[in-house]
């Protein structure tokens, strides 16, 4: 997939994992917990528009994630197109 303009697409990478912690009573309480703050979670660019200069495939973003439209990229794998202003940080 190819994105237009200053548009890029990127892939969320999770922060979760599984945690789990027993009651007094007992009772084994499971949850998925994310570490990351709410919103915080950062990105896998996959495709850049040809107005986009410094940012490339592969690199690691945060962004507003508030501001993309969420995609089907292959059968196994979605990702977000967002505008260019949308990127916040590269890592």
């Amino acid at each position: 997939m190819k994105c237009t303009r200053d548009n890029i697409l990127v892939a969320e990478l999770k922060g979760k994992e599984k945690k789990e912690r027993q009651t007094e009573g007992g009772i084994i309480l499971s949850a998925d917990v994310d570490d990351s703050k709410p919103g915080s979670a950062p990105g896998m660019v996959i495709s850049v528009g040809p107005d986009v200069e410094y940012i490339k495939p592969n690199d690691v973003v945060f962004v507003d994630w508030s501001q993309g439209l969420v995609v089907d990229v292959e059968d196994d794998l979605q990702g977000v197109i967002l505008p260019l202003e949308a990127v916040k940080a590269i890592k």
